[in-house]
């Protein structure tokens, strides 16, 4: 199966799911493609903010910036009591159930549509018997011919 991650600000108490924002939760499924989890990290560290200064800057969103100088991880689902850091074991479940904790990914939704406007986010709810799973699906709009 393998292990998920979750993008966690301790300062804020804040967190990013990946499946929110319509990516996977495994390092690699969260890397090296437009609007991946470490672009959305480097937008939210922007020291500048939404500050619009020149050609190529990111703007246009509340966010952008919103974790400058924050204590922020990448926390897994597995954890080792004996050797991983006391902040961070179970810290991944914790954000869940802790009232104080936020999930903030349908403002990072609203903050990858500013900045990739090819890219789309829908909801689509698959019916189950028990209860239904909310999914997230990107899309990218095609160029205009």
């Amino acid at each position: 199966m393998g292990q998920y991650h979750k993008l966690i600000n301790i300062t804020k108490k804040e967190y990013i799911v990946g499946h929110d924002i319509g990516i996977n939760l495994k390092h690699y499924e969260q890397i090296g493609f437009e609007g991946s989890m470490a672009d959305v990290l480097y937008c939210l560290m922007i020291a500048q903010g939404n500050d619009y200064r020149g050609g190529g800057d990111v703007s246009g969103h509340k966010a952008i910036g919103r974790w400058a100088g924050d204590h922020v991880a990448i926390v897994g689902d597995y954890y080792n009591e004996n050797d991983d850091k006391y902040d961070y074991r179970s810290l991944y479940d914790i954000v869940e159930s802790d009232r104080h904790y936020k999930n903030i990914s349908p403002s990072i939704r609203s903050m990858l549509r500013v900045i990739y406007p090819k890219l789309t986010i829908k909801k689509q709810i698959l019916k189950g018997p028990d209860r239904d799973l909310v999914m997230w699906n990107r899309e990218w709009k095609e160029e205009a011919a």
